[in-house]
């Protein structure tokens, strides 16, 4: 099914120095009215993170593992992959074969240093462990080659890795970016193989000091990092959402993530406001194997009737943005969205034999049942019969029988939201449009846009020609229709003006390696 992202609750409080010079093993003990503090609350759910990052799946413990490890390649601000682990690589082969080269002096925070072994055996294991069902990253990394059932990943040197691929994939990069493909200690985990996330032996910007029996995290500064971050201390703990806003409110709390955006929490905390737009997108499936949706007229003609910016004005507010394209703009410059063109939609329902919806069958659209999900799907069957004459009856439903539903291509249309892993259009376009797609859930399919994508793969990520190709593959979805785009949800963090650069992207925070406190 479409991915959607889930929230844990857990709260992070860091407590920082501005002694000078390397910090002294008594430094946890200088007088508390020394240390400047920054309190982090991550609200949300309920759940405490794994500081195992090939189980990392939830935004808590995907956020404390990027704190603890580090990965070949990273995202940059502007979402590009920048070195990270990895001073540089190449790429051979036609796009199959990839060596990454460790930078120097890369070290784990108990000073041993980071071999190609840890990097390869990191890479392998998250694959395995994927495999069996405990984590993502076999099923995001499944361009890699096997070999008698084991991933062609391994070390050329000590300080060199070589990965081989199945199939050229130019999101193989970004892919390397997710929290799984952390490095981790690998002479740890084979001597501590169950219990070595107590004291984990990462090589990210900070390390685990501690934890308590309740699970209470107390992470410090990594010092083998570089450049190594400010001397500070951070608490993981758990929060429930509403306390964690009432914390924040009576500064207890000076850093809050992992909240859902509400009109509440836009008014009241403007000032303290970062946001970022989010990698989701909600859309309407169509199912174009089911009576007249076979019809790409009848499909464009729903397409264009929507008018997304009213619509998402008036169910979601300044909380969602309104999306027009099968892949957001922004990850796509220059894709030709589905415009708003009542005009054009009638025609196009004209052309396929139902003036004004005359002799279209009733339509069903199901949705997860929920007030947000009931009023959207309430707006656009009104659209729908007042601009086109088209009467389409929304049904909500309950999670399994939705989901099973959906699956099984048991509905006309239906509400979805796809939670993408990483930023690149692939992951829009490749799953849920390709010919035979695992989630192809539309039963869509276009010959030449599967050749744009599959000719697409064979360039280099930042290749123009590339970007001309899913540019072309966007464009054809967008016209055809096998989807509807309305929005994308806006991720926000509440950081007071006293902690100074932190940032936020469509993938959280960063800048935690770089975050200095301003004396209040």
């Amino acid at each position: 099914m479409p991915r959607l992202p889930a929230l844990a609750a857990v709260t992070l409080l860091l407590l920082g120095t501005q002694a000078c010079g390397r910090p002294s093993a008594t430094t946890s003990h200088r007088p508390r009215h020394e240390v400047p503090v920054a309190r982090w609350t991550l609200a949300g759910g309920a759940g405490a993170p794994t500081l195992d990052p090939a189980e990392a799946t939830d935004p808590s413990s995907i956020q404390v593992c990027g704190l603890l490890y580090q990965t070949l390649v990273r995202l940059n601000s502007r979402m590009r992959v920048a070195p990270a682990a990895a001073v540089r690589w190449s790429i051979r082969d036609h796009g199959l074969r990839y060596d990454f080269f460790l930078r120097r002096g890369l070290r784990f925070a108990n000073g041993r240093s980071v071999t190609a072994g840890d990097v390869a055996g990191s890479l392998v294991r998250a694959i395995r462990l994927g495999a069996a069902g405990k984590g993502i990253m076999a099923a995001e990394l499944s361009e890699i080659a096997q070999q008698n059932g084991r991933p062609e990943v391994g070390p050329v040197g000590p300080t060199q890795i070589q990965i081989q691929l199945s199939r050229p994939s130019p999101a193989f990069l970004a892919k390397l970016t997710l929290a799984g493909a952390s490095i981790v200690d690998m002479k740890q985990i084979q001597r501590y193989p169950s219990v070595w996330t107590n004291a984990p032996n990462g090589s990210g910007p900070f390390r685990l000091s501690s934890i308590s029996n309740r699970g209470t995290l107390v992470l410090m500064p990594n010092r083998t990092f570089r450049p190594a971050p400010r001397h500070i201390r951070i608490i993981v703990d758990e929060l429930a959402t509403g306390k964690a806003v009432q914390a924040f409110a009576t500064r207890h709390s000076d850093v809050v993530t992992g909240l859902s955006p509400t009109l509440a929490i836009l008014h009241r905390f403007r000032s303290s406001l970062r946001s970022s737009p989010g990698l989701d997108l909600t859309y309407v499936l169509l199912n174009t194997g089911r009576g007249a949706l076979a019809g790409e007229d009848v499909r464009r003609a729903l397409a264009l009737a929507v008018d997304r910016t009213a619509l998402v004005r008036s169910t979601f507010g300044p909380t969602q943005l309104p999306e027009a394209s099968v892949v957001p703009a922004r990850l796509l410059p220059g894709v030709s969205p589905q415009p708003v063109d009542p005009t054009t939609a009638l025609a196009a329902l004209r052309v396929a034999g139902h003036p004004f919806g005359r002799g279209l069958p009733r339509l069903q659209l199901v949705f997860p049942r929920n007030r947000l999900q009931a009023r959207l799907a309430h707006l656009l069957t009104s659209v729908w019969l007042r601009i086109l004459g088209v009467r389409v009856v929304a049904h909500g439903l309950g999670t399994t029988t939705y989901a099973t539903d959906v699956r099984s291509g048991r509905f006309d249309l239906a509400m979805v939201q796809w939670g993408a892993q990483y930023p690149d259009a692939t992951d829009y376009l490749e799953d849920q449009l390709v010919t035979s797609a695992p989630d192809n859930l539309s039963g869509w399919s276009n010959r030449h846009f599967d050749t744009l994508l599959r000719l697409s793969d064979q360039q280099y990520v930042d290749s123009p020609i590339r970007h001309e190709l899913l540019v072309g593959a966007a464009d054809i979805a967008n016209r055809q229709a096998p989807w509807i785009p309305i929005s994308s949800p806006i991720q926000i963090a509440l950081i007071r003006r006293t902690v100074m650069h932190l940032t936020m992207a469509p993938t959280g925070i960063s800048g935690w390696d770089r975050i200095a406190l301003r004396v209040r």
